[in-house]
């Protein structure tokens, strides 16, 4: 029991094993197109959001440190020249519109001057400074040029502090203070082109000071808890979005793609974040792309493997029946090698049917013509004058002669056309005097039989190449049937019509006709219709079949149509000259 499970398993492995290997090497070279894929596409992401960010990032530097630059210039040049302090403040707000005030402050603390683009202040006003100024305006005292925090002005700009120490011969003298408006930046951040994403800034704590909605930068969260903020505070170095926790949820439920990048003012970073279902969009494409061809690819190989087995079981039957075919093959080139042989045995003796035809018939038209002259002497009283019943009794001999004689020239004629003796003596001569001359013939005997005969022509010559004695002979045919087979009072009408590539002749008569289901063998040798032989008990079956045979030698037709007790209309067609 055991060993036939187990043989049934290593059956069905042996079975399914193309299959299992065609579909693991396409999910192996799915993986192998696949990682390197996602690896670019990410690539590709992280440089263009990256590059964003430095645009953006470099544009906030660049601003930043020429108003930096601009004030620690102004109080290098009121070191130098104290006593033009108020011309070198209004050259510095002319130069720098973002620049809102500026202040000179004392050693002991005290403002001594104050220029306002709206305002001057005189030495004997005061001003209270922020917290955070402060702080910065100590450290200016202590030598350090440095930048405050951004608060939010009474008109809801983010501005912040400058300040920067004023030395005379190397000794400070007191600090120029400027107060500048960060809408610039604010700008810039807005006019990045990252599609659904935003980008915005932190200071060294971790709070954001500028984003490009006011809601939100009024809202100064702390974002130090992302890794990736962290991470770029602390290390200052960039983060390209391609590590694990550079993606994550943001407050709003959606999960991003983010970069960041440390900037060279004040400890700030700048962040982008974009939704990472359109920054790794073409991600997903590749995904289902990958997932489209393991599906259809394993499909594909699973009905391969079915039609394989198929194909394999049909192989086999096909192989089966190829031998049968062999045997089959055998058999039929044995029995075709005794066809041939019967074949050749029945030329043979349809050839010497033929010539026996012919000797016969030759040897019979020879005593039957004597036959005939000797009664037509008796007839003629060169023997003495008949009785009555005698000479009726010759007489019936004479018509059975001439019928037999009749039969005689038909077997001849057959045999002779088909042993090719009577060779085609084609000349372009005029068909209708033809056609009219077998109309005399049967003219006399169409009287007797009171058989109206009649004939008709398109025109008084016709030109055709034929051969005058053959065709001679199957119109013959055609008109004696026409005679023979209509009786007294009926009529038959001879025709010759000429069309512009043809010639029509055409046997009309209003005899007995001829059945529809014996119309297939009318041109058939030794046949006659089943009235024909009720009404005229002699006739051979050879005339139409001759006469067809006649008309085909001279690449013309032959045709019919009839009605039983209507009449019949033969018609023959042969090319014009």
């Amino acid at each position: 029991m055991f060993r036939e499970k187990e043989k049934q398993i290593i059956i069905l492995v042996r079975e399914h094993s193309a299959l299992i290997l065609g579909i693991t090497a396409l999910l192996a070279i799915n993986v192998l197109w696949l990682v390197p894929t996602l690896r670019s596409i990410r690539q590709t992401a992280s440089t263009l959001v990256l590059e964003s960010a430095e645009r953006i990032g470099s544009n906030i530097e660049s601003t930043m440190q020429r108003s930096s630059d601009a004030l620690i210039g102004a109080a290098d040049d009121i070191g130098i020249l104290p006593e033009q302090y108020a011309f070198i403040l209004k050259r510095l707000l002319s130069k720098e519109d973002g620049l809102q005030s500026v202040s000179i402050i004392a050693v002991g603390g005290r403002q001594t001057f104050r220029l306002d683009r709206v305002a001057t202040v005189s030495q004997e006003e005061s001003f209270v400074f922020s917290s955070a100024a402060q702080i910065g305006i100590d450290r200016a005292l202590a030598g350090e040029a440095s930048i405050g925090e951004i608060f939010l002005s009474d008109i809801l700009e983010p501005r912040t502090i400058l300040a920067a120490p004023i030395r005379t011969i190397g000794k400070i003298q007191g600090v120029l203070v400027g107060e500048l408006n960060l809408r610039p930046l604010i700008s810039f951040l807005r006019d990045a082109s990252l599609p659904a994403g935003h980008m915005y800034v932190v200071d060294r704590d971790g709070f954001q000071i500028l984003h490009p909605e006011l809601p939100e930068f009024l809202r100064h969260p702390n974002y130090i808890s992302r890794p990736i903020v962290k991470r770029v505070i602390g290390e200052r170095h960039v983060a390209d979005g391609r590590a694990r926790d550079d993606t994550y949820v943001n407050e709003a439920g959606v999960r991003v793609f983010a970069v960041g990048i440390p900037l060279a003012i004040g400890g700030w970073s700048i962040f982008a974040e974009q939704p990472r279902i359109i920054a790794l969009s073409r991600e997903w494409e590749m995904l289902l792309l990958a997932l489209g061809i393991s599906v259809f690819g394993s499909l594909a190989i699973i009905i391969i493997s079915t039609k394989h087995r198929s194909l394999s079981g049909s192989n086999s039957k096909l192989k089966e029946m190829l031998a049968d075919l062999d045997i089959s093959g055998k058999m039929l080139v044995r029995r075709d090698l005794q066809l041939t042989r019967a074949n050749a045995r029945l030329m043979e003796l349809d050839q010497m049917k033929s010539q026996f035809v012919s000797t016969a018939a030759h040897q019979l038209r020879t005593p039957l013509t004597a036959l005939e002259w000797s009664l037509n002497e008796l007839l003629e009283g060169d023997f003495g004058e008949l009785k009555k019943n005698q000479k009726k009794l010759v007489e019936d001999i004479v018509i059975a002669n001439k019928r037999l004689i009749r039969l005689v020239n038909s077997l001849l004629d057959v045999a002779r056309l088909e042993e090719g003796k009577r060779g085609m003596s084609m000349q372009k001569q005029d068909i209708v005097s033809v056609v009219q001359g077998v109309g005399d013939q049967f003219k006399k005997i169409a009287k007797e039989k009171r058989i109206g005969f009649s004939f008709e022509s398109s025109a008084k010559s016709l030109l055709v190449d034929f051969d005058k004695e053959k065709l001679n002979i199957a119109l013959t045919n055609l008109v004696d049937n026409a005679v023979k087979y209509t009786p007294a009072g009926g009529a038959i009408n001879l025709s010759v019509a000429g069309m512009e590539k043809e010639v029509c002749i055409a046997v009309t008569d209003t005899g007995i006709g001829i059945p529809e289901e014996q119309a297939s063998k009318i041109f058939s040798k030794f046949f006659r219709a089943r009235n024909a032989m009720l009404l005229e008990t002699y006739g051979s079956g050879l005339g139409l079949s001759v006469a067809k045979d006649i008309v085909e030698r001279h690449q013309g037709t032959i045709a019919f149509t009839s009605n039983v007790g209507g009449g019949s209309i033969f018609t023959i067609t042969l090319p014009r000259a």
